[in-house]
């Protein structure tokens, strides 16, 4: 029988907690070393979109999984136990619906500033 391997660790920013005020996280682009590439990003609409979000999908959803299982509903800790801590954050949204929107909403409604994507 073969293991389950872990999937890639998020992000900190996608898992640290931000007072429910704040609308927002800056992300420093350290790729951008010279004003000629940040104006050449800053003339492209993706120029410093950061990447694809289904990619972000794939990382893993151990602090997601802890706060549903931690909601004191037995439905959402339902769900958690069948995602498990190696689990990624597509399988949370799959096990809750699939809806990414009303997935996101909830996370935000348990723990504020914590980020599906």
């Amino acid at each position: 029988m073969s293991q389950r391997l872990s999937p890639p660790q998020a992000p900190k920013y996608l898992e640290r907690l931000y007072p429910s005020t704040q609308k927002g996280v800056t992300l420093i682009a350290e790729d951008v070393t010279d004003l000629e590439t940040h104006r050449q990003r800053l003339s492209d609409p993706d120029g410093y979109r950061p990447r694809c979000c289904p990619a972000r999908l794939r990382l893993g959803a151990r602090v997601l999984t802890q706060v549903l299982a931690a909601s004191g509903s037995a439905a959402l800790e339902a769900s958690a136990k069948r995602v498990g801590l190696l689990g990624t954050r597509w399988e949370v949204v799959v096990a809750l619906g699939g809806a990414l929107w009303s997935v996101a909403e909830l996370l935000h409604r348990l723990a504020p500033g914590l980020r599906l994507m």
